[in-house]
């Protein structure tokens, strides 16, 4: 790899530089490199002890990182599991047996855990019987451990390919094209069997006619994924990625909570996706010496990922996971005429209210401009022309201030404060300016998540000699970060001879207060004035402050919310049967009786029926 083709911020370098020994052991790695571009072959390269010292330094990191990381931690099984995609499509394209066995065997849990059900059951059968090959049809195993399992259109050491791709893209292509069986000429049995049989000689015909057009593709040339131009692609790509997890802190920051890149969304106590292999591992436990008829997977021992955040309160005062979809498809199957429809709509019918809340959870914002165009119009215009123009107060809203300028890259942060403090001296006569505090929990904390929620900086030491390292949208993303900011901010505003005042949460308020403070003609009376925290209110509090209630009645009708279906096996007439024990009838949805073959299926109308039968 050369020096401009590696990925920046690489962590393996920066832990490896960290003193002479190491350095040392990054010169004969480099030699390694370059030896393999000359002579030196790379099974030799891998057998050094160079790359075994990094090996297990890395692995030891590792290890460190699973342990107090949840956030690494997943991003590192994404890791092997990507690891054990490109050995299995290896496997495939070189014709190794023993390897696409292993990686069979690799997948299966992470399969089991993420509610591959038919896949897990597929490969519980499959992987014993092709491990004991070698004793049932021994002349079976020779072929495919000499090679032969894939499929190949070429002689070719990488030209190894999938069943059901050679088949997409030969077979069924040779059927869709023009001349092919569905481009007129029809699914007659005659035309079938002229289509299969003249395959293998329309095959020598086509690697004929390569041949002489010297379309056939050269060994010597080599994989299209090699070139110089691809490398550089693939090494720009890996740069960005390492990027992100320098700005987001996924390996530098300790955190026992489960955090989305993305969207900022926290997982609770339930999600479980950065131990996927150990969940599928029970699920695989779970299914030894059972049939595989007789074995049913159960969802609540499948991963429980960011999307199981989404809980809804049910009748019972238990929390459950709500998809819309299956409770339109409940809805459908019990029939609207059982509910009356004033009653079905006094209900929200999703796991949040979609009013407040959008897709991701995360609450709506206001429309701060509708409100000041009508409280605007309100205001009498006789009153308006009265209002003073000279000896203003101003006070100035500091989170607003704070976006108001783009920060220069590789500044100090001692050249920002001055961008500040220059324009409030200029453009403001006598200031006031409002910062938000992040002391602790606040109601404001829903709209920080929300606007930092797609690039989160780490936690850095703000002086005023350090230099800015990420973009400006990172580092106020971080409320460690910003505070720190403000509280400088702050410091060189007042020797500027500018009033600061710190809010201890939202600075809206801290700003009308202010306002209402100067206005010395007319004084105001704030009402009432006694704040409730909001955990009075039932806000809980987690690790990046307090959580708005979503919901506090249940989010449909109980009908809806029990389980309505069944897969007993008898007549569905003791509390065995789900539907029975609830007080429901069976519907369509039931496993075996289907709502009909039961003695607790709906009674048919006979009037209806024969009234039926009767315009028949």
């Amino acid at each position: 790899m050369t020096a401009d083709a590696r990925p920046r911020g690489s962590y393996s370098r920066e832990m490896l530089e960290n003193d002479e020994d190491n350095t040392a052991l990054l010169a004969r790695i480099r030699h390694l490199v370059n030896g393999v571009k000359e002579e030196l072959s790379l099974h030799e390269a891998l057998q050094s002890s160079a790359v075994t010292t990094i090996k297990s330094a890395l692995d030891s990191w590792r290890v460190i990182m699973e342990r107090n990381h949840r956030t690494a931690k997943l991003w590192l099984q994404y890791q092997r599991m990507i690891q054990i995609l490109r050995s299995f499509l290896r496997s495939i394209r070189t014709g190794d047996w023993k390897l696409y066995l292993k990686c069979l065997c690799d997948m299966h849990p992470y399969l089991a855990a993420t509610g591959h059900n038919n896949y897990t059951k597929s490969l519980a059968l499959f992987i014993p019987r092709m491990q004991d090959l070698e004793r049932t049809h021994p002349e079976v195993y020779r072929s495919f451990t000499d090679c032969l399992f894939p499929v190949r259109r070429t002689d070719g050491a990488w030209c190894g390919m999938f069943t059901d791709l050679f088949i997409e893209q030969v077979l069924m292509a040779g059927l869709k094209t023009s001349g092919g069986l569905t481009r007129g000429r029809g699914f007659d049995e005659r035309t079938r069997l002229l289509s299969l049989f003249s395959r293998p000689i329309c095959s020598e015909i086509s690697q004929c006619v390569f041949e002489i057009a010297g379309l056939l593709p050269d060994d010597e040339s080599g994989h299209r994924d090699l070139t110089a131009s691809r490398i550089k692609r693939d090494m720009s790509d890996i740069g960005k990625l390492v990027d992100v997890f320098n700005e987001r802190g996924v390996f530098n920051t300790s955190s026992t909570k489960l955090v989305s890149l993305s969207t900022g969304l926290i997982a609770d106590d339930e999600g479980n996706a950065d131990d996927a292999k150990a969940v599928g591992d029970q699920v695989l436990q779970s299914m030894v010496g059972k049939t595989v008829s007789a074995y049913s997977f159960s969802k609540k021992n499948q991963v429980k990922t960011l999307a199981s955040a989404a809980y809804l309160k049910t009748f019972s005062g238990g929390r459950v996971e709500l998809d819309p979809q299956h409770l339109y498809q409940r809805l459908l199957l019990m029939g609207i005429g059982d509910i009356p429809l004033s009653e079905l709509l006094a209900y929200e019918l999703c796991s949040l209210p979609t009013a407040l809340f959008d897709n991701y959870m995360r609450m709506r914002t206001g429309d701060k401009a509708e409100l000041i165009h009508h409280l605007v119009k309100l205001v009498p215009e006789s009153v308006v022309a009265t209002l003073p123009t000279t000896d203003l107060r101003y006070v100035i809203d500091g989170g607003g201030l704070l976006h108001k300028f783009a920060w220069p890259k590789n500044s100090t942060y001692a050249e920002i404060f001055t961008l500040y403090v220059r324009h409030v001296c200029s453009s403001y006569a006598n200031a006031t300016v409002v910062f938000d505090g992040y002391h602790g929990p606040s109601t404001k904390d829903e709209a920080h998540r929300r606007r930092s929620s797609n690039d989160v900086g780490a936690a850095v030491s703000v002086t005023k000699e350090m230099r800015l390292m990420m973009s400006k949208k990172a580092f106020l993303g971080n409320s460690t970060n910003k505070q720190a900011l403000i509280y400088l901010l702050a410091d060189e505003m007042g020797r500027a001879r500018v009033t600061v005042e710190h809010a201890p949460g939202d600075a809206d308020y801290k700003i009308c207060q202010m306002a209402c403070t100067y206005a010395l003609e007319r004084p105001v009376q704030a009402w009432k004035g006694n704040g409730v925290s909001p955990e009075e209110w039932g806000w809980p509090v987690t690790c990046t402050g307090f959580v708005p209630v979503q919901m506090s009645e249940p989010a449909a009708p109980a009908q809806l919310l029990r389980n309505i279906k069944c897969n007993c096996g008898g007549h569905c007439e003791t509390r065995l049967c789900t539907c029975f024990k609830n007080g429901l009838q069976c519907t369509p949805a039931c496993g075996q009786c289907k709502g009909i073959a039961c003695l607790n299926s709906p009674e048919v109308d006979r009037e209806e029926f024969d009234d039926d039968v009767d315009l028949a």
